[in-house]
């Protein structure tokens, strides 16, 4: 097929408010600089995964396994990274109602289930 043989209709972009814009910026900010605070204590692959789902912009995919990693594992967290996921999972929504979210039924249950050292 042609060129001049494709239907002429574009699909629409889809525009998003200068809130929403914001909402987004903070969730790709925030989710890699908190992936970062964690990399030297993540096994090499999952880091590599956990990276690709931030490139791509699969935040929600990204902080789901995270958060899994960090309570399966027993990774030891300090305060500090658990306030910083405390503040960025709302902005996810509620867990129940995100069909991305495998591992997160419940943020206050993950939040406690961390391994969280003493400073």
């Amino acid at each position: 097929m042609d060129s001049d043989d494709r239907p002429s209709i574009r699909r629409k972009r889809r525009q998003f408010t200068p809130e929403q814009k914001a909402k987004l910026a903070k969730l790709n900010n925030d989710s890699r600089e908190l992936l970062e605070r964690f990399s030297d204590r993540l096994r090499p692959e999952a880091l590599a995964q956990y990276r690709t789902f931030n490139e791509v912009g699969e935040w929600t995919l990204l902080i789901d396994n995270l958060c899994a990693t960090l309570v399966k594992d027993q990774i030891l967290v300090s305060a500090a990274e658990r306030d910083a996921l405390a503040d960025l999972l709302p902005l996810f929504g509620n867990p129940r109602e995100n069909s991305s979210m495998f591992y997160i039924e419940s943020y206050e249950r993950v939040l406690a289930e961390l391994n969280v050292g003493h400073e």
